[in-house]
């Protein structure tokens, strides 16, 4: 079986590691910002193979003909394997009789969308990393792991793990991380993300900091998981620390971006994913 591949989100600093040979990675993970994804993703290849992390919700109907193309257009010039889609229901589901139900109805008319168009094997579905503030735009139900389990189970398509979402989650409602974890639909696990959970300097909790040793400790608990086969191999491990524009400016520290850059490659080495 291949080996898992070992991604990072694409950041001037990452590009600048990996020229100077200082960290080892296989692909770019690259944001869909449309008006800057052509120089972007062109840039990114000048060193590493790049695939594109679409930022859409499913639930809150976001999904429509121009998305499609787009995400078409974006399949044909290879800069996508796959797509990716998050699970969004909105917070007005708090009127209805039936949450679950109406919650499952919404994330389905998006995500059947997204398999009709290009097939369920070639779609993803991500964890969310919900909130306890008010202004959040999704509700509760979004972080229950039996909505993915539905979906996928209804419509097809794979998991997108995201770690840290689910620590993120498991710290704003007060549940148990690990077992929390088990209820998602780890037999269909075809991508892993990684990154860290922090407080910001206004006092809200963050993902895509620095990974502290809570972070670690779940990552290296997932891949005992995995390189036991209790759950399937991914295809792809993907650092989500770094990135462009404002709002990653501040949270991205080259030497700590190398760190952990370098720190995953020992331990997928060491359980011989990579």
């Amino acid at each position: 079986m291949p080996n898992i591949q070992l991604a990072v989100n694409y950041s001037p600093q990452a590009f600048k590691l990996f020229q100077a040979g200082e960290v080892s990675f296989d692909l770019f993970k690259c944001p869909y910002i449309p008006s800057l994804l052509p120089s972007l993703y062109e840039n990114a290849k000048k060193v590493r193979p790049s695939y594109i992390h679409f930022d859409g919700w499913a639930g809150h109907g976001y999904v429509n003909e121009t998305l499609l193309d787009e995400m078409a257009e974006c399949l044909a010039q290879n800069q996508c394997r796959f797509i990716n889609t998050h699970v969004g229901p909105p917070t007005n589901l708090a009127d209805s009789a039936n949450i679950f139900q109406s919650a499952l109805d919404l994330l389905i008319q998006d995500y059947a969308k997204l398999c009709c168009r290009f097939g369920a094997e070639k779609i993803l579905l991500e964890n969310v990393p919900w909130e306890t503030r008010n202004d959040f735009p999704f509700h509760r139900i979004a972080a229950e792991p039996k909505l993915i389990c539905s979906a996928l189970k209804q419509c097809g398509g794979f998991l997108l793990l995201d770690l840290a979402h689910a620590r993120f989650t498991c710290a704003e409602i007060g549940l148990n991380l690990y077992e929390y974890i088990e209820q998602f639909p780890l037999h269909k696990l075809y991508e892993l993300h990684v990154t860290g959970i922090d407080f910001d300097a206004d006092g809200r909790r963050r993902d895509s900091m620095k990974m502290t040793e809570k972070d670690w400790l779940l990552f290296e608990w997932a891949l005992n998981n995995i390189s036991t086969g209790k759950w399937p191999k991914p295809k792809i491990i993907a650092l989500e620390y770094g990135g462009i524009g404002p709002a990653f400016a501040w949270r991205t520290d080259i030497d700590a971006l190398r760190h952990q850059l370098n720190n995953i490659a020992r331990l997928l080495h060491e359980k011989g994913l990579r």
